[in-house]
């Protein structure tokens, strides 16, 4: 299974020191750290009180401020706070998870979150004594949908998105279960195959070390983006694993040459039928939505209506965030109060200017392909070619707010005492047209076809199946 970059970096550990959510701290530590935490998010978060008003938020802080009366473990105190994250409701806001020790032996399977179960994806030994598309059962004695479960109230979605959370759990699962369920070097799995056969393994974890010994041997590394022909659907098959400018820039793939070579090659072929796989994939700057959606537009478009910020400067406590000052100097200039706590965006910025096509537009049948890991300016991409009927949408809800959901800058920080750490989107985006997605939830495809246990087990991609087996039915 490859995760985008983008998805992994939002869900990956962050505290400095192997052992740090052991370290005790005073009561008045903790309150200060809840104290500071409270002020940044109300301050800076562009949507605070978007399921929770504000009073709600407030009254939560106090009650476990008072709480907080004898010394506490880090990790007790990020079990306190989350509750606060869930209120607020964006996944792009939450504590990173804490490290795992590299001498720590974890569970050595590669699992996906599949119609509401675990399923094994591989093992990182490849010895396969857990057939693969197992359903697991149950893991050290523990129901599975109880482990989820406690593993799920350290996932912050979009709302009530459940499909994001499937699609962030699964990639760290080893890692979330060693933190939160049980750091027991051995595991006794009891798992359910395809054919419903149970079978319990017993089998010991691996640290970082060990694991590393088991990897195959890759030789270059994958380009973030690769396309297929499948001459015998009149179709190319693009997979763009991230929008992210950064990753794209490090692996020398410039996005517009790539696409103009692309599109150029489509034309000499007569390839009539393009699919865009954006599943699992991110990036922070809605100028790659742009970028690629004016390859197939049809007419001017715009990827966003409105964008608001919260704060025009910097919050208080600004001092335990890395600092910010190219951002903090410009945004007064762009933004303007709107007379409820919050300042939209000038209505004369360029980017709620329409945009035209490219000169060679692709004129063909678009298919874009998403699941719940579709975030950012991927889902902005969707949200734009579902909204604008460019594109047929095909797979699951999408990871991003329909409505609204925030994104470019973010405040980085560390709290003093925990030294926990989470950042702030400064930036929320209104996308351009209208969803009949409910409030807390993503777009919805036009087809919902999700990845099956079934043919997880013989390495087949649902999904990818389904839409081809469809093009040769329209031959």
């Amino acid at each position: 299974m490859i995760i985008a970059g983008s998805l992994c970096a939002m869900v990956q550990a962050a505290l400095a020191q192997p052992g740090e959510t052991l370290r005790t701290l005073t009561p008045e530590q903790a309150q200060e750290d809840l104290r500071i935490l409270a002020s940044l998010l109300h301050e800076a978060h562009p949507d605070p009180y978007r399921y929770t008003v504000k009073g709600e938020l407030d009254r939560m802080v106090v009650d476990i401020h008072d709480n907080l009366l004898l010394p506490v473990t880090v990790a007790d105190l990020r079990r306190s706070v989350m509750p606060i994250f869930h209120a607020i409701g964006d996944a792009g806001c939450q504590l990173e998870h804490p490290t795992v020790d590299p001498a720590a032996p974890v569970l050595p399977v590669e699992v996906a979150v599949l119609e509401g179960g675990v399923h094994v994806v591989d093992e990182t030994k490849g010895f396969r004594s857990l057939p693969r598309g197992s359903r697991i059962l149950s893991m050290n004695g523990e129901d599975m949908d109880a482990v989820l479960e406690r593993i799920s109230t350290h996932i912050v979605t979009d709302g009530r998105n459940e499909t994001l959370r499937d699609a962030m759990a699964g990639p760290i699962f080893p890692g979330l279960y060693y933190n939160y369920v049980d750091p027991a070097p051995t595991f006794s799995i009891l798992c359910s195959d395809i054919d419903k056969v149970q079978e319990e393994v017993r089998f010991m974890g691996l640290t970082q070390d060990e694991a590393s010994r088991f990897e195959k041997p890759t030789g270059v590394d994958l380009a973030p983006w690769t396309s297929t022909v499948h001459p015998g659907q009149d179709a190319l098959w693009l997979s763009l694993a991230t929008l992210d400018m950064e990753e794209l820039e490090r692996s020398d793939l410039d996005p517009s040459r790539y696409l103009k070579a692309l599109w150029k090659e489509m034309r000499r072929k007569g390839i009539s039928n393009l699919v865009i796989d954006v599943r699992n994939t991110g990036g922070k700057e809605l100028a790659m939505a742009e970028m690629i959606y004016s390859f197939i537009a049809m007419e001017p478009f715009r990827v966003v209506q409105d964008m608001s910020v919260r704060s025009l400067e910097p919050p208080v406590h600004y001092e335990h965030a890395t600092p910010l000052p190219e951002y903090y100097d410009t945004v007064g200039s762009l933004f303007m109060p709107n007379g409820s706590g919050s300042n939209n965006v000038r209505p004369d910025d360029h980017r709620l200017e329409y945009i035209p096509p490219v000169k060679r537009t692709f004129t063909g049948k678009v298919h874009v392909v998403c699941n719940g890991g579709t975030r950012g300016a991927a889902a902005a991409f969707v949200m734009l070619a579902k909204r604008t009927r460019r594109a047929r949408i095909v797979g699951e809800e999408l990871g991003a707010n329909a409505h609204s959901f925030t994104g470019g800058r973010s405040l980085d920080v560390q709290l003093p005492h925990s030294k926990l750490r989470f950042s702030i989107p400064l930036i929320r985006y209104v996308p351009e047209g209208l969803s009949t997605a409910p409030p807390d939830r993503g777009e919805m495809p036009h087809y919902t076809v999700v990845q099956r246990p079934e043919d997880l087990a013989k390495g087949r991609d649902t999904v990818k199946a389904a839409l081809l087996e469809l093009f040769n039915e329209l031959q």
